[in-house]
């Protein structure tokens, strides 16, 4: 019934292994998406590049555009920030209109524009017509500029041009160029030949610069290369910096570092004789005195205690979140808000030092670490797929649910940062990767949030038509909840309210559960 560890362990872990694969990204759906997008256009004046994306730190979303929008160019497309392409007279395959437009942007630049300028200027049908006209040379030799690849004995591929090209940059920033600032300089020549004299280390390296992706003995996973860069930053800074802190000064391969040291944060500042980190922000929800606040508020709108869906409904699922790390999960809560004896709750589960040790080596090890790990986690997944099978009656294959558990469990390895964290945690991981997978192909799909907004809508109303002797309408619904009436009114007609109900042809929706097409 089950499939062997050597057969089909490596078939999962080697595609688990490729981007994406059995996650769902957030930003997959393009309504999730545009969103973020419109803050970031908000931000910078225009539709970000890739390098720009990067230096925001937001890698979420650039990884979304490649690999779920078709690219920068059908995102930007998507958003309408594309200019229409131009026909006829007007078109930029003549090369009066499109040098016309091309010196109006080395004008606002003053040099000329590389292929992330255009993006940056939302003038990507501009760049879509170089190779119309030859291609990036033969426009700038066209033009009256210099060539952007030197050739000959003046070929950057000579280290001595190539070092001298490059410290011109570095004197004029006053300090070693990053790859975005090369990119925004134009200095995509200076880009294209890193690879002729070994890679950015290589020439890092040759140049006295420290590295920033170390390897081997130079590795940041060895204690004494760690402290040594810290204590640097250390000296200078006057304080331990924060995550945030060592992303924002381009090191974050010391911010990775510290939080896959044993132990994390709190382990390496103890080796640095400083206290860990309990006391959490002012206005996070670690606080207690936060979180009750904002429940209270909540507790205002509903006139009782708040449930999960309730939480989520009116936009507070980061507190839901912190309820659940940080204050013993919502009965817990629920019992110190109200000032309730606390009903006893089953025991924390206990991480052996085996399993520690399994974790760690599967977080920096490979198939065969991870593999281990499987192992030791087998009897959960059976359990889980024997109380799927038996609570939903899935029929299909169940070495489809065995990947899909080893799946979600690789997920989980990849997103938590602490043993306790993983195995806390890992029966509901894989719970819940079974549902997903069941719930795809059934055919049904309700997103978590609307399906949380029709429960609140639903004890809404059941508790007005008590108080009202009658059915509430939209706008009595919408007073006593954060749901607007547009919403309620979509979700009543989407959502029917028994799966016995119906369709256009006559045929109860229940009848359509594990068709190959729903």
């Amino acid at each position: 019934m089950f499939l062997s560890l050597k057969g089909t362990y490596y078939i999962v872990l080697k595609k688990s292994f490729r981007r994406g694969a059995g996650v769902k990204h957030p930003f997959a759906n393009w309504n999730a998406l545009k969103p973020e997008l419109d803050a970031i256009i908000a931000r910078l004046g225009h539709f970000p590049s890739d390098g720009e994306l990067a230096q925001l730190g937001r890698y979420d979303v650039r990884n979304a555009i490649r690999d779920h929008h078709g690219g920068f160019l059908k995102a930007q497309q998507k958003m309408g920030l594309v200019p229409k392409k131009k026909t006829g007279a007007l078109s930029l395959a003549i090369w009066e209109n499109f040098s016309s437009d091309v010196a109006a942007i080395v004008q606002k630049l003053g040099r000329f524009p590389t292929r992330i300028d255009f993006e940056r200027l939302n003038r990507i049908d501009v760049w879509a017509h170089m190779k119309t006209h030859g291609g990036v040379d033969a426009v700038r030799k066209r033009m009256g500029f210099a060539l952007g690849q030197k050739k000959g004995v003046r070929s950057l591929k000579h280290w001595t041009n190539f070092e001298q090209e490059l410290r011109g940059v570095w004197q004029a920033l006053g300090h070693y160029p990053t790859w975005i600032e090369l990119e925004e300089f134009g200095r995509d020549d200076i880009l294209g030949s890193f690879r002729y004299h070994g890679g950015a280390n290589k020439v890092r390296k040759k140049l006295g610069v420290p590295l920033v992706l170390k390897s081997g003995e130079y590795t940041l996973r060895k204690w004494p290369n760690l402290r040594a860069e810290l204590i640097g930053i250390i000296r200078e800074h006057g304080r331990f910096p924060s995550y945030q802190q060592l992303v924002a000064m381009g090191r974050s391969d010391i911010a990775r570092a510290i939080i896959i040291f044993p132990g994390g944060t709190n382990a390496v500042r103890r080796k640095f004789g400083l206290k860990p980190l309990k006391r959490p922000p002012p206005e996070s929800f670690r606080s207690w005195q936060n979180a009750r606040q904002q429940l209270q508020i909540v507790f205002d709108v509903f006139g009782h205690f708040s449930t999960e869906a309730e939480l989520v409904a009116t936009g507070n699922a980061s507190l839901l979140q912190a309820i659940r790390d940080y204050h013993g999960g919502l009965r817990s809560a629920k019992a110190r808000f109200l000032g309730l004896k606390e009903k006893p709750t089953a025991k924390r589960i206990r991480v052996t030092a085996k399993e520690r040790r399994l974790f760690l080596n599967a977080k920096r090890g490979g198939g065969k670490e991870k593999l281990l790990l499987i192992d030791r986690l087998e009897p959960i997944i059976r359990r889980a797929i024997r109380i799927e099978l038996h609570t939903i009656g899935y029929r299909e294959s169940p070495e489809d649910l065995h990947q899909q558990a080893i799946v979600g469990l690789l997920s989980s390895l990849e997103r938590n940062s602490t043993p306790d964290q993983f195995f806390g945690g890992i029966g509901r991981v894989i719970r819940g990767e079974l549902k997903r997978l069941v719930r795809r192909e059934s055919g049904f799909h309700f997103p978590r949030k609307e399906f949380y907004q029709i429960t609140v809508i639903a004890q809404v109303a059941a508790r007005l038509r008590v108080s009202l002797g009658r059915e509430p309408s939209a706008e009595e619904i919408a007073q006593a909840t954060t749901i607007s009436i547009p919403q309620i009114i979509s979700l009543k007609k989407r959502y029917p309210r028994s799966l016995f109900q119906t369709d256009k042809k006559g045929h109860p929706l229940i009848a359509r559960i594990r068709q190959k097409n729903p």
